[in-house]
């Protein structure tokens, strides 16, 4: 039996895309677009540097090696999450600015941040106060539940 084989699509964004050479340049040729990436750069230099690793340290020694969210042991590739979302204070490396979460808590807290500073903070705590409540108030008679969750 002969099996077949499908093309796998390329990893060209072009190709996967769709996008002509015209949108292609007038979108990497974007000066936003280069601010980002050389702000990505430094951000990483600062990320590299000792101050950096031995506050990533001390925040998780101050948290207990514990994620604030899961109340799990930190993995080593915990990020350190600034609070503060101004530029000029990226490098200020104060630990009261910053928290150590695992990476999906990490994420969480990115979509969280953002759902609220688009539709209010007060709207998405009682929704996710409301689902919560809902949730166990469907489940309470399971056991493992509560365990689970």
């Amino acid at each position: 039996m002969v099996r077949k084989t499908r093309k796998r699509k390329t990893n060209n964004i072009r190709n996967y895309y769709n996008f002509s050479e015209d949108v292609l340049k007038k979108l990497f040729a974007k000066k936003r677009y280069k601010a980002v990436v050389e702000w990505e750069n430094e951000k990483e230099e600062v990320r590299k540097t000792k101050e950096w690793l031995l506050l990533k340290c001390f925040v998780a020694h101050r948290q207990n090696g514990l994620d604030p969210f899961t109340l799990s042991k930190l993995p080593k590739s915990a990020n350190l999450h600034h609070m503060s979302y101004k530029d000029e204070e990226y490098g200020d490396l104060n630990s009261d600015k910053f928290i150590l979460l695992g990476q999906l808590s990490h994420k969480c807290t990115h979509f969280i941040l953002a759902c609220m500073h688009k539709n209010g903070k007060e709207y998405i705590l009682q929704l996710l106060s409301d689902l919560y409540d809902r949730t166990y108030k469907l489940n309470k008679d399971i056991k493992t539940w509560k365990q689970a969750h």
